[in-house]
């Protein structure tokens, strides 16, 4: 048998030629490539906000471990107390540009 692409468009009467699917399984096809896209931009969205809290928490750490090992009248002169060490790190991780001697006053 000869097949004939011009009788009924691609792969028409051909064993084994793949064309262009339609009906139900197109259908289910096209869902579950909808599905699939949808589950890993979730994923990927979900990661991201993983490594940006890491990266947050991370930077307050740093923050926190330069500002215990300062002296206390240094930590006086840039307008820090001791007690407010955690805040002004996580106000300096949530927000880097912003002086947190600002928000604490």
């Amino acid at each position: 048998m000869i097949c004939n692409e011009t009788k009924s468009g691609a792969g028409a009467g051909c064993p084994g030629a793949v064309g262009f699917a339609s009906g139900p399984a197109a259908a289910a096809d096209t869902m579950a490539g909808r599905w699939l896209d949808a589950a890993v931009t979730g994923l990927a969205s979900r990661l991201e906000r993983i490594r940006l809290a890491w990266r947050r928490s991370r930077s307050e750490q740093v923050t926190v471990d330069q500002l215990v090992a300062l002296e206390d009248h240094i930590l006086r002169d840039i307008g820090i107390e001791r007690s407010q060490i955690r805040t002004v790190a996580r106000l300096v991780a949530e927000n880097p540009c912003i002086d947190p001697r600002k928000l604490l006053r």
